[in-house]
């Protein structure tokens, strides 16, 4: 985490973790499958709390989906997601960065797209894509807590 994803070799992250180097090259076989492991458990930890949240039960499309924003803008508020979060938000990794972005949006993408369509069902929304409004929507919601984040980043320093 001190040096950033590029400027950390094998032996950064084995010195790190307390482990031997055979340890790590038997779960992974290079510096960036373990980045991509632990950019797998971002996405899931990200994905799951969002889903979770927008499946929740009684709710129309327009509480499922502030309930959704509201998840997302949770994200990354605990210690540990924080500084795993703000490692990837580094401007070095900023590559890694969108990657991720566009991992966590293509996997909600179809939560978003059955909300919007529940709504338009259900009268709440103008018929359109639901599938390019969920797109939309995510976007929003992605740039909006990349913006906050940027804030409470900079208020921290």
């Amino acid at each position: 985490m001190d040096k950033g994803v590029a400027a950390s070799s094998v032996d950064d992250i084995v010195r790190a973790a307390g482990v031997a180097k055979g340890t790590f090259y038997l779960y992974f076989g290079t510096k960036d499958d373990a980045v991509n492991a632990v950019a797998e458990r971002v996405v899931d930890g990200v994905a799951d709390v969002v889903e979770t949240a927008a499946a929740t039960p009684g709710l129309s499309a327009v509480q499922r989906l502030l309930t959704l924003g509201r998840a997302v803008g949770q994200v990354g508020t605990e210690p540990k997601e924080r500084e795993i979060i703000e490692v990837f938000h580094r401007p070095e990794n900023r590559a890694i960065h969108d990657q991720l972005a566009e991992r966590i949006l293509a996997r909600l993408i179809p939560t978003v797209e059955s909300i919007v369509s529940d709504g338009i069902a259900e009268g709440h929304f103008a018929p359109q894509d639901s599938r390019l409004a969920a797109g939309f929507v995510l976007a929003t919601f992605t740039s909006l807590h990349d913006l906050v984040g940027d804030e409470a980043r900079h208020e921290r320093q």
